[in-house]
């Protein structure tokens, strides 16, 4: 039986490797994605990821959105920024707590992606 730890790495670790160009720009944006988060808050760091919409931010946002979304945090069909801004207090502290965790696993997925890079 697997624990949400396990299914958090996996999520993360398969989002990661699927990140092919643009490695070292999102390394950079997935270590300061948490710290932004705390900060901030979760509404104005997704807001400012779906303002990009290309490149690494608009990856980093589908990796959010697809993972509340599979944990049907979110509706399937639901898109994340619209969920965020319609959501209660305790759902919207909820996904602010679960994107952190996520997140933790991308940006030492995307950290050890990076270095990987290096050696080869």
């Amino acid at each position: 039986m697997r624990n949400i730890q396990n299914e958090r790495a996996k999520y993360a670790y398969d989002k990661v490797c699927d990140i092919k160009s643009e490695q070292k720009e999102f390394t950079t944006l997935a270590r300061s994605t948490p710290a932004k988060i705390q900060m901030a808050g979760l509404g104005v760091t997704i807001a400012f990821l779906y303002s990009k919409q290309g490149g690494v931010h608009k990856s980093l946002y589908d990796i959010v959105e697809g993972w509340l979304q599979n944990q049907k945090i979110i509706g399937e069909k639901d898109e994340l920024m619209k969920a965020i801004t319609e959501s209660s207090t305790g759902k919207y502290q909820a996904m602010t707590v679960e994107v952190q965790q996520l997140l933790m696993w991308v940006k030492r997925f995307a950290e050890g992606m990076k270095k990987d890079e290096k050696t080869q």
